[in-house]
């Protein structure tokens, strides 16, 4: 599953995001510090979509929103990246929506 963040620079920090313990166990014997993203001082908007393989129109919603908030001709959605962190996951369930399972992924 892969996650985007997203904003502008203001308000970044020289802070990097902590690693979760055992999230990533493959990752835990090099140094990933510079890896993990910057920390913002600012508010944090989660977005996500495609939980289940019947959630189709969510894929679309999730576009306009993308293409809203990265236009860089709209006012508006220059003061939303310029207050707001957005942490973007497009699809939460990969697995399970590729392969149709709508309640569960394939290790169940």
């Amino acid at each position: 599953m892969e996650m985007i963040t997203f904003s502008d620079r203001c308000g970044i920090t020289e802070e990097r995001e902590e690693t979760i313990e055992g999230l990533f166990p493959e990752h835990s014997t090099t140094d990933d510090s510079k890896m993990r993203p910057f920390k913002f001082d600012k508010e944090t908007i989660f977005l996500s979509c495609r939980v289940h393989p019947g959630e189709t129109p969510a894929s679309y919603v999730l576009n306009g929103i993308w293409n809203f908030i990265t236009n860089e001709k709209s006012e508006q959605a220059r003061i939303l990246r310029e207050r707001f962190v957005f942490k973007v996951v497009p699809v939460l369930n990969p697995d399970g929506v590729y392969r149709g399972y709508f309640r569960l992924d394939t290790l169940a």
